[in-house]
């Protein structure tokens, strides 16, 4: 995230409100959440990488090891945290303890998908290993 000098020379974060975008990433409760759906070039990752919690393409992904689904690290963290510890997806229940890295392949893919470039009037597609 980007920081910013304070008027006495110290870094600060910017102050967004929920849910505010802030180069391409989505703020919500103050961190980043998924990328914004609306830069995600290809088909792949709209239907195989949607976090079912921020509805954008995953960021930081993590699998639920029981059954498999695909979450932001921050967003699936923050619902164990604060809600059920269940899956939103299926129900089953999980914690922290649950989460693993997905495997290579799906990292991968993932590492494939096209991005447009989040600086506007830029207009260079970017994968999503180089994005951020």
């Amino acid at each position: 995230m980007p920081h910013f000098l304070s008027s006495v020379g110290q870094a600060q974060r910017p102050r967004r409100g929920p849910n505010s975008h802030i180069l391409g990433y989505h703020i919500l409760g103050g961190s980043p959440k998924g990328i914004d759906m609306d830069l995600v070039v290809s088909d792949v990752g709209r239907t195989y990488f949607t976090c079912s919690i921020c509805t954008d393409l995953i960021a930081n992904m993590v699998m639920v090891k029981n059954c498999e689904h695909l979450y932001c690290r921050d967003c699936i963290n923050h619902a164990i945290r604060t809600q059920n510890s269940v899956c939103p997806e299926c129900r089953t229940p999980i914690t922290a303890c649950h989460l693993q890295e997905p495997g290579r392949v799906l990292r991968k893919m993932l590492n494939e998908v096209q991005i447009k470039c989040k600086f506007r009037p830029c207009d260079q597609i970017i994968l999503y290993e180089n994005y951020g």
